[in-house]
């Protein structure tokens, strides 16, 4: 049978047409579901646009088959921000006791002598407890604070300068109060409201002739503020102070309304604790928001649990991560870097494998308790409903459960993926020196993550 010249032609164009159809179509069905394939896993991690002039690695492991599933890049060192607060859970859930010790405390004759923990909860705005407040106001003796047992630097190693008056970058105290920030509210209708009110006076305030373009700065070496405003500008501003001895002196005594001594006198052996809140209660709130301050407090806290021998050493962070990095992390094939509480510094150090390896210990540490997955997961971050990621893996139920960590040009996530099928994996999706809008880094990694949800 012979066809005509432009039969043929038509039916050649239908046919290629059709061939490249089914092409995309095949195409598309690998894109989605790359789960299946590491190697299309691979290589859409080494091709997606959205990854293609940045770093990133990601690795995941199947806690029923006790067994790797994929890595990639899993090996190489990648700068953590927030996940480094895993880390610091870590070492909040092997040093610290179940409740919050509030304060060290001696009597002597007519006098109370007392020191800081570490415990950020006095006149927390955010968590409220008034333990250590009442236990203070209502003391019969004379009271006495000394910070003798203090060792350590205000602000973490590596931290950025020029961050010390931004909230994020709260100092760190031994005896915090009112987490160490200045509280300033003002508005159109309402006058300018300060907390601590002793800071009323160290408010400058500077007319600003655009309105929303309101800033609050401290200045670098003591606590005068400087507010610029329109005065039809709403605003809301949480300042770090410039933390000293004499600053906590002065506020105790203006809070309590009694005063204050201050006095150099180590931790005696006789001192006893005060106990509070939930530890629970901080950790959730540095693992849910991503609480700097708070990852900062939990490590001087740990301090207090630390042998002897390091204890007498005062009150410092980077003594408990080397004792936790030495009891806990040495067995690891490659050397961690660990600097700060926070994941403020970007000397800090891990690779993706380590994050699982650490996920994995939290977990064995955890889940074996009767509700203990249930407690791990909700201190994380919950997809579509808690913390950092709450507009992001909206799901019913939630199946992301995890820690967030970014800093400019960087951005990873790490924790626990319960699947449709009801398998537990646990990741780590780090990008480092990304030049995109974060939003799109996030979106990727959203939808790959999701795919695991789906189809694994």
């Amino acid at each position: 049978m012979k066809f005509s010249k432009p039969f043929f032609h038509k039916y050649l164009i239908i046919k290629y047409l059709l061939i490249s159809i089914l092409s995309l179509v095949i195409l598309a069905g690998c894109q989605a579901s790359y789960v299946k394939s590491p190697r299309q896993l691979r290589q859409l991690l080494q091709n997606h646009p959205s990854f293609r002039h940045s770093f990133h690695g990601l690795c995941l492991y199947d806690l029923d088959k006790k067994s790797y599933i994929f890595d990639y890049q899993a090996d190489k060192y990648f700068t953590p921000a927030s996940n480094t607060k895993l880390f610091t859970f870590w070492a909040g859930l092997k040093l610290l006791p179940a409740q919050i010790p509030a304060l060290w405390y001696a009597r002597r004759a007519d006098s109370l002598i007392f020191w800081g923990t570490g415990s950020p909860l006095l006149l927390n705005p955010d968590l409220r407890d008034t333990l250590a407040y009442q236990f203070l106001k209502n003391s019969p003796e004379k009271l006495f604070y000394s910070p003798a047992n203090f060792r350590d630097q205000h602000l973490g190693y590596g931290w950025t300068w020029d961050a010390y008056s931004y909230y994020y970058s709260t100092e760190k105290s031994d005896l915090p109060i009112y987490a160490n920030n200045v509280i300033i509210q003002s508005s159109p209708t309402l006058p300018l409201v300060v907390n601590p009110p002793i800071f009323k006076d160290s408010i400058q305030q500077k007319n600003n002739e655009k309105p929303q373009l309101w800033e609050a700065t401290r200045h670098l070496s003591h606590n005068q503020i400087a507010l610029q405003k329109h005065e039809q500008d709403t605003v809301w501003a949480s300042v770090p102070m410039r933390v000293s001895p004499a600053l906590t002196q002065k506020l105790l005594t203006d809070t309590l309304k009694k005063p204050v001594g201050l006095v150099a006198k180590p931790l005696t052996k006789d001192a006893q604790m005060l106990y509070t809140l939930a530890t629970d209660s901080l950790y959730k709130t540095m693992l849910q928001v991503s609480d700097n301050f708070m990852a900062e407090q939990i490590l001087l806290m740990a301090h207090n649990y630390l042998p002897d021998s390091l204890r007498k050493q005062g009150m410092n962070v980077q003594n408990t991560i080397d004792f936790i990095t030495q009891k806990y992390f040495a067995q690891f094939p490659q050397k961690i870097q660990w600097l700060d509480g926070s994941g403020l510094s970007r000397a800090n150090l891990f690779t993706p494998r380590q994050i699982i390896e650490l996920l994995l210990m939290i977990y064995r540490e955890v889940a074996p308790h009767p509700t203990g997955e249930k407690r791990l997961f909700s201190l994380l971050a919950i997809g579509g409903k808690a913390g950092t990621i709450k507009n992001l893996y909206k799901n019913d139920p939630p199946f992301i459960f995890a820690k967030t960590g970014t800093l400019s040009n960087n951005h990873n996530l790490s924790g626990y993926i319960v699947t449709k099928s009801g398998k537990r994996l646990v990741f780590s999706f780090m990008h480092n020196h990304f030049m995109t809008e974060i939003a799109e880094i996030r979106q990727a990694m959203e939808k790959i993550l999701t795919e695991f949800y789906l189809k694994y």
